[in-house]
């Protein structure tokens, strides 16, 4: 009797099987990481042509603000560019490279971008409401659609006078 320890044919083919499947996640990835890297270089593309819309619109009235917006959206324009172009491996080497030579550097724009992260997901989320909040908002009043009607009772409001002290 032949056991799966002793058929190196049975073995070799799970290995085969495991690796194949392991390579087409890799693949499956890595195209997903493209393309949220195409999106993001597009997003940052109309961010720094906003950024000089604003530059070229205070140029008359304050120009030296123009000035460092222009600076801010060459910059912004040139990461966009960078990102499109460059490979994943490429791009994490380099912020592998920049992490080693500034740590702090790197440290504070972790927590900016988490910061930045956290705003848009907020702001995604409810209209800025966290689940607690809107659970808390929902609980004082449960019947109120917001917009006053026949269904609203008059609300007692206590009385602050003189006379009633």
């Amino acid at each position: 009797m032949e056991t799966p320890s002793s058929n190196p044919r049975g073995n070799g083919s799970r290995r085969r099987g495991t690796s194949g499947l392991t390579q087409r996640l890799k693949e499956d990835g890595k195209a997903r990481v493209e393309t949220g890297k195409r999106s993001a270089a597009e997003q940052i593309h109309r961010i720094a042509g906003a950024i000089d819309a604003v530059g070229m619109q205070l140029d008359r009235d304050q120009p030296t603000v123009a000035s460092y917006a222009g600076r801010l959206a060459t910059g912004v324009e040139n990461f966009s560019s960078r990102l499109r172009d460059s490979s994943v491996e490429d791009l994490s080497r380099d912020v592998r490279g920049m992490a080693t030579r500034n740590p702090m550097l790197f440290l504070l724009g972790g927590v900016a971008l988490g910061l930045v992260l956290a705003r848009i997901m907020k702001a995604s989320n409810g209209g800025g409401l966290s689940g607690d909040d809107r659970e808390a908002l929902e609980a004082e009043s449960p019947a109120d659609d917001g917009i006053p009607g026949e269904d609203d009772e008059a609300e007692e409001v206590p009385s602050t006078s003189r006379s009633d002290r």
